[in-house]
């Protein structure tokens, strides 16, 4: 469930309010600490339906909107964090150069030898190396 952004997430985006929470605050039961009485509390209110959702009217989310607006700016309530722009947010991004495999020559000796890192050996400085097959019977 969401709690840090329940006004905005649950209440006006699904028309929901949530009715009977037994804690002055609404937070995670995982951030209230891991004490058993608070989950109990919770449990209990569950079980005993005082802790329940409630669909509400158009007017009604707009009307509680308009209080919770109004206990942000008297600062009765702390305003909704703003999530920071990502630091490569409207930057194009890199295209990968990608090879062609289908040069045309099919001789083995034109072939590049293409690493893990996508260099061809001659780039990397490193020789191809040949198989030499010695026939024995011209010696």
């Amino acid at each position: 469930m969401e709690y840090k952004n329940f006004h905005r997430d649950v209440l006006v985006k699904h028309g929901v309010q949530l009715l009977g929470w037994p804690f002055e605050k609404l937070q995670s039961p995982g951030n209230m600490g891991s004490s058993l009485p608070v989950f109990m509390k919770i449990l209990k209110s569950m079980e005993a339906d005082e802790i329940r959702f409630e669909s509400l009217s158009l007017e009604e989310v707009q009307r509680l909107d308009a209080e919770h607006k109004a206990s942000i700016a008297a600062g009765e309530i702390e305003a909704p964090k703003q999530r920071k722009i990502r630091s490569d947010a409207g930057k194009r991004k890199r295209k990968t150069k990608q090879r062609d495999d289908t040069s045309g020559s099919s001789s083995e000796d034109d072939e590049e030898h293409v690493t893990k890192r996508g260099r061809s050996s001659r780039e990397s400085g490193t020789a191809k190396s040949k198989e030499f097959v010695i026939d024995s019977d011209d010696e």
